[in-house]
């Protein structure tokens, strides 16, 4: 990167110094929108068409695409580091260096309103982004590159059929097991339980298939709070070890890589102090599984329900040391079958990045932590969405509920947004 900087301060030199702009001078219009993997990207100073070129803030755009960036005050210039890409761009200066090439701008980088503009659409395709204007209706979208991460499916009894995508995706958690109130295991349950024979296809084969794909498998271990059973277990150190004692057990019998932990419901009337007990109980349960498995090389993930839900017993801020992934279950808002809504997703992640203490763009909590979907509510463009969320916020991966629930075009839609990460 230092190479550069001489032929950047060189010409910018020849340039003269750069005065800012003014806002009216610079906006030639109405501000154009910008989407970003489909959902609109915010700006702390409106877009603007110059010149027939869409200039935007750079920080903003370089953090949602996942870019590291530094300004340099010095000589008026910005740094931004990708996984594959180095570039370098200064004000009043048409020339944008990318991994040491020089590459000619239409229109340079400005000032206005005290922030650093730069042409969207040459920043943006530097790091292997697609653009897109639609005059229209004054809109550019953009497509992120695809970015490797975490991404678990969620595998049941009505999942057979689409067996095939397991290879595909990082993780599968395979929901073969239940949490009863007492605190034992039990796989022999109707909805959650270890998979009859089909021929010579047993759940032991299903496993050993996946491995050798090298996607991790993970036991789900699945409960909800019906009739205070899941309650009473939580809020009682006995059962909880229990819990933890067959959790550990079975994971290791059957060599899973890991725990899927899915415990849900707790938490929607409690208040007070019995809301503070339920809470650490539950902070306690994954403690205790947490101790059991970390020493045998084995993850512990956690489903919970978000922060703007109506279940509030999931600490995310207490469970995070004690997990490897932390899953946001951003659904059932509506609970009407439809998409679920992108502005109470963002609200979901924005909220749990805040409870964890990760507010930072760079903090590594953000990678512990995965985004959520029900496959059966969203559509190929919603699931490009919520992947693309994931991206922009820097979260650890993804998870879909559940195989069986996927198409063919939404596994395209995914696939063209991330890539497995093993």
């Amino acid at each position: 990167m230092n190479k550069l900087l001489p032929a950047l301060l060189l010409s910018t030199v020849l340039l003269g110094a750069a005065p800012a702009i003014p806002a009216q001078a610079a906006n030639d219009a109405q501000s154009p929108a910008i989407l970003l993997d489909g959902v609109p990207l915010a700006f702390p100073v409106a877009p603007r068409i110059i010149e027939g070129r869409t200039m935007v803030p750079f920080r903003a755009i370089a953090e949602a695409l996942g870019v590291e960036v530094t300004w340099r005050q010095e000589d008026q210039s910005v740094d931004a580091v990708g996984p594959e890409t180095q570039v370098r761009l200064a004000i009043g200066n048409n020339i944008m260096w990318v991994n040491g090439e020089a590459r000619t701008l239409d229109v340079a980088p400005m000032i206005v309103e005290d922030r650093t503009l730069i042409p969207l659409r040459a920043f943006s395709t530097a790091f292997h982004a697609e653009v897109d204007w639609n005059a229209a209706n004054y809109t550019v979208t953009i497509q992120s590159p695809v970015r490797p991460m975490r991404t678990l499916a969620f595998y049941a009894l009505q999942s057979y059929g689409e067996r095939h995508y397991v290879p595909r995706f990082s993780d599968v958690a395979y929901g073969w097991a239940t949490l009863l109130p007492d605190g034992t295991l039990d796989t022999t349950t109707k909805e959650y339980r270890w998979p009859e024979p089909d021929g010579e296809v047993t759940g032991e084969v299903l496993l050993a298939e996946a491995a050798r794909a090298g996607t991790k498998r993970h036991l789900m271990v699945q409960a909800t709070d019906r009739d205070g059973g899941l309650t009473a277990l939580v809020l009682d150190a006995a059962r909880r070890e229990r819990a933890a004692e067959q959790i550990a057990a079975l994971v290791q019998e059957k060599a899973f890589d890991g725990v899927v932990l899915d415990l849900e419901g707790l938490g929607l009337e409690e208040v007070g102090l019995d809301l503070q007990l339920l809470r650490m109980g539950f902070v306690q349960l994954a403690e205790a599984v947490e101790s059991r498995l970390h020493p045998a090389g084995k993850e512990v993930i956690v489903a919970a329900h978000p922060p703007n839900g109506a279940y509030r017993a999931y600490d995310y801020a207490a469970l995070l040391p004690h997990v490897d992934l932390l899953q946001i279950m951003a659904y059932d808002y509506a609970q009407d079958g439809n998409p679920e809504p992108v502005d109470r997703v963002i609200e979901a992640i924005e909220m749990s990045l805040s409870e964890v203490g990760a507010a930072d763009l760079n903090s590594p909590l953000r990678q512990k932590l995965m985004l959520g979907m029900v496959a059966a509510y969203e559509t190929p463009e919603t699931i490009q969405q919520k992947a693309g969320l994931a991206k922009r916020y820097g979260l650890g991966g993804i998870f879909v509920w559940r195989l069986g629930q996927l198409g063919p075009e939404d596994m395209a839609a995914l696939e063209a947004t991330v890539s497995p990460l093993r």
